[in-house]
């Protein structure tokens, strides 16, 4: 059936300039649209970049002949990362980082790996002062922990890129090291369509708009939910930097009314306390859709979104004799290495599967240490973990293990990570309360990270097509928009005047 687009979406399809940026609320139809964009000019070759391989995938089967779909590191694998194939690891392991500084240092260690990722996402070519700018002071002994934290991490970055060194590389350099080089799109392609520009990082940013190429960008400023592993939004760079026209996709097709008060309440709120322009969503209206309690949505097939990992995992531990479909698979959350920890706090070395952790610590405490001075949050939830729920966890894992349903359809209840959800959606969805209370005055927070928490809430609430149940954080922000309204409504009013006798 063909496409008949609103008046919003024909602004795109038949967008014929240079530099364009397109604002999408949730559920707009954004790729939809870039699709009818790219069959409207069949003759025109186009790059398009997807946030992730599942996206690229999908849209390799949708998009039409013209258009050739990718990640950027399936773009840098092929150039350059391919001669670095036979040392790929998917994470940079601390201790790893420790053996190859040969420090006893794990400050040190956690440092020179915090400024190194700062410099993969970043859009600089050298690694400096700046990447380690997270050490404050204007003392000398400030000045020189920087440099030593700079000096580590170009230590890092050249045995990573090094193919003859045996120490690991992961797909983030080649990516960075790919990005580095001359622009060469150009020699393909005449449009690049940059999908999730609110969530691309620097060194993506910066090599797209290097490109000699008519560029598309789309995103949604309030779904922009990986700034804290460098993901920048790069469509205010983009309207600067080219003087980009901006047009809007605001009729979601996703869910109705109620649905989008509840997403448009996030907004506002957001726009209230950021300060940053307010962008409201329209449900479409044929949609049914209802907010109810968790209560009458728990005996039904449903959906629970999660902040945390450790959140989803809790979950999942109340759910334990059920069909439990996660998002992104059970063993990406980390399942094993907490086994593997856990046989270690009570001394059962032959059941840990990765032996090298055997080798990396002496002893649990030793772990226990490390976890507190690195910092390092999968390590310390881990801890928290095992103390919680000591010998009951291998028995409830193996439930886990034993109940995860390979398909979202045999599944009794879904469950996983606001961040895993992004791009998908669910009839009913619940969200789980282990979301950051920024009303609370003891959470110290900025604008900056208020914006994110909230984005986080807004993301996850519109997964939601048909029931939400909203957490008691949300229902507050709605209670809160209600009373700001209330009282601008209020002082806007005029007063009534007085006709004297």
């Amino acid at each position: 059936m063909k496409l008949k687009p609103t008046p919003q979406q024909s602004q795109v399809i038949q967008f014929n300039g240079r530099f364009l940026i397109v604002k999408a609320g949730a559920g707009s139809g954004k790729t939809t649209t870039l699709k009818e964009f790219a069959k409207a000019n069949p003759r025109v070759r186009m790059l398009y970049l997807a946030f992730n391989k599942s996206i690229q995938e999908e849209a390799s089967q949708t998009f039409p002949p013209n258009v050739v779909c990718r990640t950027t590191h399936s773009i840098a694998y092929r150039r350059v990362g391919i001669k670095l194939k036979h040392k790929l690891t998917q994470n940079m392991r601390i201790s790893d980082v420790k053996s190859f500084l040969n420090t006893p240092n794990w400050t040190l260690v956690n440092d020179a790996i915090k400024a190194f990722n700062n410099f993969l996402t970043s859009a600089d070519a050298k690694i400096g002062e700046k990447h380690a700018a997270f050490i404050d002071g204007d003392t000398s002994k400030h000045q020189r922990r920087r440099n030593e934290v700079v000096q580590c991490a170009r230590k890092i970055w050249e045995a990573a890129i090094d193919p003859n060194h045996t120490f690991f590389c992961t797909h983030d350099v080649y990516l960075k090291l790919y990005c580095l080089s001359e622009p060469e799109m150009h020699n393909w392609f005449t449009y690049i369509l940059l999908d999730e520009a609110q969530d691309t990082n620097p060194v993506t940013a910066d090599f797209v708009m290097r490109q000699q190429c008519n560029q598309i960008l789309v995103g949604d400023d309030h779904q922009q939910i990986y700034r804290w592993r460098g993901a920048n939004n790069a469509m205010e760079e983009f309207r600067k930097r080219n003087n980009a026209e901006i047009l809007y996709l605001t009729q979601s097709f996703r869910f109705g009314t109620s649905i989008a008060n509840m997403a448009n309440s996030i907004l506002y709120f957001k726009s209230t306390v950021t300060g940053c322009d307010l962008f409201q969503i329209e449900g479409t209206k044929s949609i049914q859709d209802r907010w109810i309690s968790y209560k009458e949505m728990e005996s039904t097939i449903h959906t629970v979104l999660h902040r945390t990992v450790a959140g989803t995992l809790e979950t999942a531990l109340a759910h334990k004799d059920k069909p439990i479909y996660w998002i992104g698979g059970l063993e990406n959350y980390n399942v094993q290495e907490l086994l593997d920890v856990y046989h270690f706090s009570i001394g059962v070395k032959d059941k840990i599967k990765r032996k090298k952790l055997l080798s990396e610590f002496h002893s649990y405490s030793m772990y226990e240490e490390a976890a507190e001075q690195a910092g390092d949050p999968e390590m310390k939830r881990i801890c928290k973990l095992i103390k919680e729920y000591g010998g009951k966890l291998v028995n409830y894992i193996d439930k886990l293990r034993v109940n995860e349903a390979k398909n979202e359809l045999d599944a009794r209840i879904v469950i996983g990570t606001s961040h895993r959800s992004k791009g998908l959606e669910f009839d009913s969805v619940h969200i789980a309360e282990d979301f950051i209370d920024f009303f609370d005055e003891s959470n110290e927070m900025t604008a900056a990270e208020i914006a994110d928490e909230l984005n986080l809430l807004y993301v996850a609430g519109t997964r939601a097509i048909k029931r939400l149940s909203a957490n008691s954080l949300m229902y507050r922000i709605h209670d809160e928009v209600k009373e700001i309204k209330a009282k601008k409504h209020k002082t806007e009013r005029k007063p009534v005047p007085v006709v004297e006798d």
